[in-house]
């Protein structure tokens, strides 16, 4: 059960357990001011049995804003938190990055609703609550991908409070498609009754003239230091130090060669081909001879609000359920206001 609990995520806040440890710490000690992550770190394993490496790569995951993952981060990176050259495992030295909690957290997850968390208790120490309720379903919206539990794309969180409001005027709500922060790609979606809804997502390639192709986006979660070793894989190979050539029998290289200007949030590369290969590729499809797609299919298992893992259907399913628990401490948190007036006016 403690590996699924840091495996999954809850479909109330969208944390898994070590995210929840942190994100209530941050709140617990106010944690408003830049600091570095070390300072947290610290805070938090006196507060959790997680190693401080562990808590190390949860505070950077929760903190990154390339492309392909948050769209909405909880904490604020200040250094180098990590870019989609390597998605994100190019991070700097904890020692080295500061970061504090963003304003927009504290709006996702108001104080006020903080006294009526489930709170659980550890050794007779009360720690983090069952999950903290946030005012959008942040599960939809930063997305969640496990190997062996399921996989949930981002999605837009204007959409997610569109849909949110639609509920409460009683109006049918939307589908929606996912969506990734800062991605210049395409998406396009696909059904079919094997597979359900699927997406099949292709990043941008374009025609510069009969010998050169530029690639200015890769498919989410493509990251730019793999792509260059695949376009590399296509370029001439130096001969061997023995003086051995290259093998007779193996396939000649399909690209002249290529340069890459790719940035720490940006995709550039400039790929160099003959004029009959260039032929060849449009032939077959710039975006499948490059490998500039790849397709997603949501399986959403997520802890429920009793805390039993279940599987939703679509993103649709996930919002209701949310919606009527948000409505429900809505509720609950306007009766304590009230109660507490009372006693102030008493």
């Amino acid at each position: 059960m403690a590996d699924l609990e840091s495996s999954v995520p809850s479909m109330v806040d969208g944390l898994k357990r070590g995210q929840r440890k942190v994100l209530f710490c941050s709140f617990k000690r106010n944690f408003v001011e830049e600091a570095f992550v070390t300072e947290l770190i610290g805070y938090a394993s006196a507060h959790s049995a997680y190693s401080k490496q562990s808590l190390a790569s949860i505070i950077i995951g929760m903190a990154q804003e390339f492309v392909g993952s948050n769209n909405i981060s909880l904490l604020e990176p200040g250094g180098l938190f990590g870019t989609r050259n390597l998605g994100g495992k190019d991070a700097g030295s904890t020692k080295d990055l500061y970061t504090r909690l963003p304003p927009v957290t504290r709006l996702i997850f108001p104080k006020d609703d903080d006294i009526l968390l489930n709170y659980l208790n550890e050794d007779g120490q009360s720690i983090e609550p069952s999950w903290h309720i946030p005012i959008i379903p942040m599960v939809l919206v930063n997305g969640s991908e496990d190997v062996g539990t399921g996989y949930v794309p981002n999605y837009n969180p204007r959409d997610i409070i569109a849909n949110l409001k639609r509920m409460l005027n009683k109006e049918p709500i939307i589908p929606m498609d996912p969506w990734y922060k800062g991605f210049q790609g395409s998406l396009t979606k696909t059904r079919s009754k094997e597979t359900g809804v699927t997406y099949t997502i292709t990043g941008v390639i374009e025609e510069v003239d009969c010998t050169m192709l530029t690639i200015t986006e890769l498919p989410v979660r493509c990251w730019s230091a793999d792509y260059e070793h695949f376009l590399k894989s296509m370029c001439p190979h130096k001969e061997k130090e023995n003086g051995k050539g290259m093998d007779k029998d193996k396939e000649p290289p399909f690209l002249e060669g290529y340069r890459s200007r790719c940035s720490h949030a940006d995709v550039d590369f400039e790929v160099i081909l003959s004029e009959q290969n260039m032929n060849i590729a449009k032939q077959e499809g710039l975006e499948k001879k490059f490998k500039l797609t790849t397709t997603i299919g949501p399986t959403m298992y997520l802890f429920d609000s009793h805390g039993k893992i279940r599987k939703y259907d679509s993103p649709e399913d996930v919002l209701e359920e949310f919606f009527t628990l948000r409505l429900e401490f809505y509720a609950r948190r306007k009766a304590v206001m009230v109660e507490n007036i009372r006693k102030e006016v008493l």
